[in-house]
């Protein structure tokens, strides 16, 4: 079994391979991410004003409802019942996000920081990770004959991924303690344009690009130390080094829209596609290293339905798919599931959202969550 504990603001988690970097920004949000958006199954392209626009289409907040300065902030106390990596001893995690935008009729600016994640694990055949990720970015966004809007989100990020292995081999006339370290770091900048068109009273269209990231700095550090014990002997043996670690991402595209059934209800639908790249890493030095990573599609439903003056139910649902193939020529489906929900309640000044999600993968069988959000009007 595994437990995974920790709070986030506004945007969820994903476990990563040390040998495929920056994975959260290729699996196509299949955990909760923004602000309203991720108690709708990540339905967001078509949604206008929100602080998660910044992440889901950056030419949709200048459409905001509130003119001024607003900030935003969330809590996610965060289970993961993972039976299928039985030999995880523990992985605890800290997430956060917060974000503050300045409205007016025509522009709108949103500020942000996230560490989308922060895991430190412990498992139970000697190794041990930690990863931590923060950026900082900023989205502006203009309105152009109150018809349609564009924008930009630029966000510069550091991720660090550390793995230290210890182990222990013992025969009969022979002791060996093995202790591995490697340390890769990326520093990245990511972008996001964004077009967003309110059709008609009903009807709103959004689409968001997502191109490669743009790597500034990407290396990997190794170390490694040997000890044995044979006959009374003692050898050993270490080596320290440092390699370029180029990292690839792909091309991302979402499109969405945004119906408003009757006055108290609205429907969104997104459908993204992350397109299909070879992925190069070096390993150890070697640099001859190349993946396909195959084409994903994805879509998300959301619904808000208000019942009262001052209180909205919120849910949905997301869905993804990838053809994979392994280290064995296999080509198992790469399947995920997200299922949100919350309760929002609405002031004036003020608002909160409480609600929760599951997800369901086949790497990690089920993740249970329940999210918190609030935002405050200036």
């Amino acid at each position: 079994m595994l437990i995974i504990t920790g709070i986030t603001l506004f945007i969820g988690i994903t476990l990563i391979s040390p040998l495929s970097a920056l994975t959260t920004y290729q699996q196509g949000d299949i955990f909760p991410v923004g602000y309203q958006e991720k108690y709708l199954g990540n339905s967001g392209a078509a949604l206008a004003g929100e602080v998660g626009n910044a992440i889901y289409n950056p030419g949709a907040h200048c459409f905001s409802n509130k003119i001024g300065t607003s900030s935003a902030g969330g809590i996610s106390l965060v289970s993961m019942n993972a039976p299928n990596l039985s030999q995880t001893d523990k992985i605890s995690s800290t997430l956060a996000y917060m974000a503050i935008q300045k409205s007016s009729k025509k522009t709108s600016f949103i500020f942000y920081a996230n560490s989308p994640f922060s895991m430190e694990g412990k498992w139970g055949n000697g190794w041990a990770t930690k990863l931590d990720h923060f950026g900082i970015g900023a989205s502006l966004a203009r309105k152009f004959n109150g018809r349609w809007g564009i924008g930009l989100s630029t966000e510069i990020a550091r991720e660090r991924l550390m793995i230290d292995i210890r182990n222990s081999i013992i025969t009969e006339n022979e002791i060996t303690d093995i202790t591995m370290s490697m340390e890769n770091t990326f520093l990245f900048i990511k972008t996001r344009a964004g077009l967003f068109v309110p059709i008609n009273h009903r009807w709103n269209f959004g689409f968001r690009l997502t191109p490669p990231l743009i790597s500034i700095k990407s290396e990997q550090q190794t170390s490694s130390q040997i000890l044995s014990s044979h006959n009374g002997k003692t050898y050993s043996y270490s080596s320290s080094d440092q390699y370029s670690n180029p990292v690839t991402s792909p091309w991302d595209a979402l499109v969405g829209v945004n119906f408003l059934a009757t006055s108290y209800w609205k429907i969104l639908i997104d459908v993204g596609h992350i397109f299909t790249y070879h992925s190069s890493y070096d390993l150890l030095g070697n640099n001859n290293n190349e993946e396909l990573i195959n084409a994903q599609w994805r879509i998300s439903i959301g619904s808000t339905w208000q019942f009262s003056n001052n209180y909205s139910l919120l849910f949905g649902s997301a869905y993804k798919f990838r053809k994979e193939i392994d280290n064995f020529g296999n080509s198992p489906d790469e399947i995920y599931r997200l299922f949100t929900a919350g309760i929002a309640y609405k002031r004036p000044q003020h608002e909160l959202i409480v609600g929760g999600f599951i997800n369901n993968s086949e790497d990690t069988s089920k993740i249970i969550g329940i999210n918190i959000s609030t935002m405050y009007y200036f």
